[in-house]
């Protein structure tokens, strides 16, 4: 219903990315979301959010190491979901280096389909 409601009332992309951030940020009980794109064809995270704000961010996923990339190309390529209840203990992903570092526990990695194709992931 929230969602729906910030459809209706956001006319600018910047503030309805921002609002539904926040909305889905809210529901899963996450720290921190990513919203990324395929921008001129790669990857770019276009939004970044943790409970107080959200931010509009053009970054190139290849430049970040803000979030595990392994997981976003797997998700890219399957185009299906990816639900975890301790990342860092997924032996596919053992190499990454985000999860080496940060050592992630529980985590959603899910594609944003637009008539059957996929448009973008949110992390």
């Amino acid at each position: 219903m929230k969602a729906a409601q910030a459809i209706s009332q956001e006319i600018e992309l910047e503030g309805l990315l921002a609002t539904l951030m926040q909305i889905v940020l809210a529901n899963a009980g996450a720290q921190v979301g990513y919203f990324i794109l395929r921008q001129a064809g790669e990857w770019a995270i276009v939004a970044e959010a943790n409970p107080q704000q959200t931010k509009a961010t053009e970054i190139l996923l290849e430049q970040t190491s803000q979030l595990p990339k392994s997981v976003v190309y797997s998700v890219a390529r399957t185009q299906k979901a990816a639900v975890f209840e301790n990342l860092s203990s997924a032996s596919q992903y053992e190499s990454d280096r985000y999860i080496g570092t940060y050592k992630p526990k529980s985590a959603l990695c899910m594609p944003i389909s637009r008539q059957g194709q996929l448009a973008g992931i949110l992390y």
